[in-house]
């Protein structure tokens, strides 16, 4: 990746922050396996490329409510990104891959629960 934000491992959570351009992520000893930690950060990193010097994707630039339907298109757009990554990564574990089909049924539901989706 061309310009990448910085990755950190302040606190013990995993988020993108976009206004910094700056991943945190919690330490490896945290997860289940290499492979779970990988997912997440692969996670964070597809909600990085939307950032505006990347592909300024209007999900990341703008701010969007936890639940609204911008919200949920970006956390299905990073999960799926995640899942393909780790996929090409050789990262291949049941329980990962059943942990993000379950994380990208949820936000899909949201989706198709709102009216005009």
């Amino acid at each position: 990746m061309i310009n990448p934000p910085r990755i950190v491992h302040n606190i013990p959570e995993a988020f993108y922050a976009p206004v910094s351009d700056y991943i945190n992520m919690p330490k490896m000893k945290s997860f289940e396996s290499a492979g779970f930690y990988c997912s997440v950060l692969f996670h964070e990193l597809v909600h990085c490329t939307g950032h505006q010097d990347r592909l300024n994707r209007k999900e990341i630039i703008e701010y969007n409510e936890f639940g609204s339907d911008a919200y949920s298109r970006e956390e299905l757009t990073a999960e799926m990104g995640a899942s393909f990554l780790c996929n090409y990564a050789g990262i291949m574990d049941d329980r990962l891959l059943d942990n993000s089909a379950a994380y990208i049924k949820i936000w899909l539901d949201r989706l198709k629960s709102v009216k005009n989706y």
